[in-house]
């Protein structure tokens, strides 16, 4: 009996979610970054990993905001558009047989798609993404409310070395 014809053979799925890492918010409501060596979690709730990532207030250019452009509160910002450069800057400790053509993937604010990193090739625990990536936002009062009660959900993925090639 062929594994496709046998009704009990479940495959092991190549590609899985390692987990999922959050990132908060509520400090760019006040245009201050909001950066994190982020746990990441498995499913089941245990801390499979760290991901080192952040979001900076920046300008349309992409570089640090001045002084004289940082605004004191959210209201301020109402009306206006904004720039945040999310970054994605590596990944520490994953399960070795998880940890293979690594990538991360994420949904700013309203975006129907997600935005993944580039895979890291090979296999490695550690993984350098070095990812940036900036979105213009419309400031409204949903922007402001889910900067203050929301977080940025990152969901790390790897190879499973088990799975049937």
């Amino acid at each position: 009996l062929r594994k496709e014809e046998d009704p009990f053979w479940d495959p092991i799925e190549k590609e899985k979610c390692i987990g999922k890492a959050v990132l908060f918010l509520q400090s760019l409501t006040a245009q201050l970054e909001s950066e994190s060596n982020a746990h990441i979690f498995n499913k089941e709730g245990v801390e499979v990993g760290q991901l080192n990532v952040a979001v900076f207030p920046v300008t349309k250019d992409g570089k640090e905001l001045e002084d004289d452009d940082i605004k004191e509160s959210p209201e301020e910002l109402l009306g206006t558009s904004a720039y945040y450069e999310v970054r994605i800057l590596s990944a520490s400790g994953l399960p070795k047989e998880l940890s293979n053509n690594t990538f991360v993937k994420f949904k700013f604010f309203r975006c129907s798609s997600y935005t993944e990193t580039p895979r890291v090739r090979g296999s490695t625990a550690n993984p350098v993404f070095n990812f940036r990536k900036i979105f213009e936002e419309s400031v409204t009062p949903a922007f402001t409310d889910y900067l203050e009660n929301e977080v940025l959900i990152f969901e790390v993925y790897g190879e499973d070395l088990r799975a049937t090639k």
